[in-house]
């Protein structure tokens, strides 16, 4: 019966079309760009705290973005998620949690982003606040 269930199970799958899209002109994730003749002058700089090697996500000229730092006496890492303005760097709000966030996602102007280090947890925050919803 396992034997069955396995042979219609592989071939309902090799039956499927599988479409992979990987962007780009060819579907290879390479994009056609023009180079930059020169480099434009730094509009502004704004510092976070710890490490701020995250994806962001920008949304009516406002960023998201998290960063993370180790807290040796804990012996854990405290996340940060930000709202910056795109025009001027200024942050709107910042949050702070013990362990490490996701990448937020965004949906209908609410913000999604999990922890690691809490069983799991997921949060959804407004995304004009800060405050969980």
């Amino acid at each position: 019966l396992v034997f069955l269930i396995f042979i219609s199970l592989t071939t309902c799958l090799i039956a499927q079309d599988l479409v992979f899209n990987h962007g780009g002109a060819i579907n290879n994730g390479v994009y056609e760009t023009t180079p930059l003749k020169e480099y434009n002058k730094v509009v502004w700089k704004t510092e976070l705290i710890g490490n701020g090697n995250e994806e962001c996500i920008i949304n009516d000229e406002i960023i998201y973005t998290t960063s993370k730092r180790y807290d040796s006496e804990r012996k854990s890492h405290i996340s940060f998620i930000y709202a910056i303005k795109a025009k001027d760097g200024e942050i709107m709000w910042l949050d702070s949690i013990d362990g490490r966030v996701s990448t937020p996602n965004m949906k209908n102007d609410i913000l999604y982003y999990g922890v690691d280090e809490q069983d799991g947890r997921q949060y959804a925050i407004d995304k004009k606040s800060g405050e969980i919803v």
